[in-house]
């Protein structure tokens, strides 16, 4: 992934970009969310879930409305399907 960071530098020029993991199974698992800002990494954090590393990086880009038991990476719906393939067939159909 880190062969991404350059491409991902220069795009943050235009406007913050972030790039997030979430590996999780059965509540046990790992998070990391990066975010660049005008050509470098302006945020890194790496933690379990539900500490919060993607939740933060979402309020660092704006996102609000999250609550006790319904966070930020709700908001923005990224609970919505818990599977790669699953967040694939989303993106085609759009």
């Amino acid at each position: 992934m880190s062969d991404l960071y350059p491409l991902f530098n220069s795009w943050s020029t235009r406007g913050p970009i972030v790039y997030v993991t979430n590996d999780v199974h059965a509540g046990v698992g790992s998070q990391t969310a990066l975010m660049w800002v005008d050509g470098r990494v302006e945020f890194a954090q790496e933690g379990q879930p539900y500490s919060g590393p993607i939740s933060m990086a979402l309020l660092r880009l704006g996102t609000s409305g999250g609550r006790l038991g319904h966070d930020e990476f709700d908001v923005v719906g990224l609970g919505r399907t818990r599977t790669t393939d699953r967040w694939s067939t989303l993106a085609v159909r759009g």
